[in-house]
């Protein structure tokens, strides 16, 4: 992953992912250190390196996701949350109501903390976009590979 611009991200995002690099530099590195000594050992009386490739392939994983991580943290900016013109932005929480009356709750975030099941959806995603610089009592279409959909615009925060 080699960024060149600014990527903008929820304090919890910044967070989780500050906690996921402090885990991976401080327990996992050690747990696959241990994994390869342990494999190294135990293929002296063997020719054969099968054993020893997992433990490689997860350091190389280990090692690849820290780099990913710091180059991340490096080009990252905290953004504050909310809404503060009324219009949907990134960090927005965005209340809807779908074409069958159906409320459902959305927070713009950047692709980097996407999760659909916990209601955050990027800004690059279908429903981000649309949702992009709408206000209270807007319907937006939603362009999506299951088809267009209709959104009322309920509540920004």
């Amino acid at each position: 992953m080699q960024l060149r611009e600014t990527v903008r991200l929820t304090k919890e995002a910044m967070k989780d992912l500050k906690d996921e690099l402090d885990h991976l530099r401080l327990v996992r590195r050690r747990e696959v250190a241990d994994m390869l000594n342990e494999s190294r050992e135990n293929d002296q009386a063997s020719a054969d390196d099968a054993p020893y490739d997992p433990a490689r392939d997860e350091l190389a994983f280990v090692e690849g996701r820290i780099a990913e991580l710091e180059q991340l943290l490096a080009h990252a900016e905290i953004l504050e949350g909310g809404s503060k013109d009324g219009r949907v932005g990134l960090g927005s929480t965005v209340v809807v109501e779908d074409q069958r009356g159906k409320a459902r709750t959305f927070r713009v975030v950047s692709s980097v903390e996407t999760d659909p099941a916990e209601g955050k959806v990027s800004n690059a995603s279908p429903v981000g976009k649309a949702l992009l610089g709408a206000s209270a009592g807007d319907v937006v279409t939603v362009k999506a590979p299951a088809g267009v959909q209709q959104l009322t615009v309920r509540e920004v925060r």
